[in-house]
């Protein structure tokens, strides 16, 4: 590769919080999300450039259970032909060990969204659409 560039922004957690002693307590919102741009160069074509976005914010409406929409955007282009696709989605998810929040929390969770994208090849425009239901954990 002859040319690469490499920026990546994290945000890792906003909490705002109503009084309680705990970011995980009902009331507490959380905004989060994180957003990441690439770019490379081969010596013989043209660059590469990625574009993904993803914010969250999440309502906790018990102690350790939240809910809340996400977004989830990403571009991909390389000379004529480029991708994307944005996904729109209602998570909600559940805290498992909240005793120590100074460090790394277990939790599990679920979300359904909506997807749409599109590629373009420099000649036709293909559009995608649909439903996704996703389970995470970490």
């Amino acid at each position: 590769m002859k040319n690469s560039v490499w920026l990546f922004a994290g945000l890792l957690g906003i909490f705002f919080s109503t009084g309680n002693t705990s970011p995980f307590k009902s009331g507490n919102v959380e905004l989060s999300g994180s957003g990441s741009f690439s770019s490379s160069s081969p010596e013989d074509g043209p660059a590469r450039n990625t574009t993904t976005l993803e914010p969250s914010l999440s309502f906790y409406v018990s102690p350790n259970f939240y809910i809340g929409p996400s977004l989830q955007y990403q571009r991909v282009s390389k000379g004529d032909a480029s991708q994307s696709a944005t996904i729109i989605a209602a998570n909600a998810g559940f805290l498992l060990d909240t005793r120590d929040p100074t460090s790394a929390t277990p939790y599990v969770g679920a979300a359904l969204g909506a997807i749409s994208g599109a590629y373009d090849n420099g000649y036709d425009i293909v559009s995608i659409s649909g439903t996704m239901l996703s389970f995470f954990w970490g």
